[in-house]
């Protein structure tokens, strides 16, 4: 392992076919740059998978949730990756408390991701009832230990914007979440923002699309529009 030959590492452990040969390799493996090498986080899995280390594997399918919803948006891609983690720690034969209690955490996440999924495909079809669950969550205190708050509402922004609805644009900017940070909705969307004079840190992505001024005249914290700079990486 002190080499930092990865493919050395993958190769002895592979060869020496040792439990605690494959955590090692696969604790190493998790201090590279995984996020952008699918045959590394294949690895991973894999050496967690022989070596039966279910907590490790599932630690590691929560990461990975993490990544594909904050840094993707995608959220299918993370909800699969939450589900593997519930079921490794479901295959557990012993849990210990520390591990129930992740489990437990592990299925509010997958129950969250589920209802924002749902209400995001409703919003093509039953925009009312989409908005009055994306509402919900967004009210949900639950909701920041699954994801950034921004998710949520930045989807029903972006619904009325898309559908030129902008007398609710202005209805919702009226009623702006100070959950919703400049960094976090930096990350999820580039480009064109709406900045609120109230709280200069709190934002709205409307995808370059100008709001008329007669609808931006109509809302008591008077936004404009502003160009910011690349995203950041939330941390």
């Amino acid at each position: 392992m002190k080499s930092g030959d990865t493919e050395k590492i993958i190769f002895f452990a592979n060869v020496a076919k040792q439990k605690e040969v494959y955590i090692m390799a696969g604790n190493y493996l998790q201090s590279l740059e995984w996020r952008n090498q699918s045959k590394v986080a294949e690895h991973i899995i894999n050496f967690y998978t022989k070596a039966q280390a279910l907590d490790l594997l599932a630690s590691f399918y929560d990461s990975c949730s993490q990544i594909e919803i904050e840094e993707c948006q995608d959220y299918e891609g993370g909800l699969k990756a939450l589900i593997e983690a519930h079921n490794c720690l479901s295959e557990c034969k012993t849990i210990s408390g520390e591990q129930d209690e992740k489990k437990l955490q592990l299925q509010n996440k997958i129950t969250f991701i589920k209802k924002l999924i749902l209400a995001k495909s409703l919003l093509e079809t039953n925009s009312q009832q989409a908005e009055q669950k994306l509402q919900a969550l967004f009210e949900d205190p639950g909701l920041e230990c699954t994801m950034h708050p921004a998710h949520v509402f930045t989807l029903l922004v972006q619904h009325h914007v898309s559908t030129q609805d902008y007398q609710m644009v202005a209805v919702s900017l009226q009623h702006i979440p100070f959950k919703c940070t400049l960094s976090q909705v930096e990350t999820l969307y580039g480009g064109k923002f709406i900045l609120c004079a109230r709280s200069p840190k709190v934002i709205f992505s409307l995808s370059g699309i100008r709001i008329p001024d007669k609808v931006l005249s109509s809302c008591t914290v008077r936004p404009s529009l502003i160009s910011t700079s690349p995203a950041k990486p939330l941390g």
